[in-house]
């Protein structure tokens, strides 16, 4: 599906595609766009990660998810990190 954006340009209507971003496959899957909240402390923390590593916060969440230990997960308390 292709999205058209329209302009308007000293009375003039300029009509341009709009193709959307498309994600690398590189995990075999298309990613698909999600939306959530997070304190602005951990925004500004992945923000310093993505631009450490050169990478978008998509992608650096993906990392994150992916090598994550999930046993810790389970054992985090917030209290001990406010």
């Amino acid at each position: 599906m292709m999205t058209v954006l329209w302009m308007y340009v000293d009375m003039a209507v300029l009509v341009m595609p709009v193709t959307r971003r498309v994600e690398s496959k590189l995990y075999g899957k298309a990613k698909v766009s999600k939306q959530f909240m997070i304190t602005e402390q951990s925004l500004a923390a992945l923000d310093e990660l993505a631009d450490e590593l050169g990478l978008s916060r998509s992608e650096t969440l993906e990392r994150i998810l992916r090598t994550f230990d999930p046993e810790a997960v389970k054992h985090f308390d917030p209290e001990e990190t406010a």
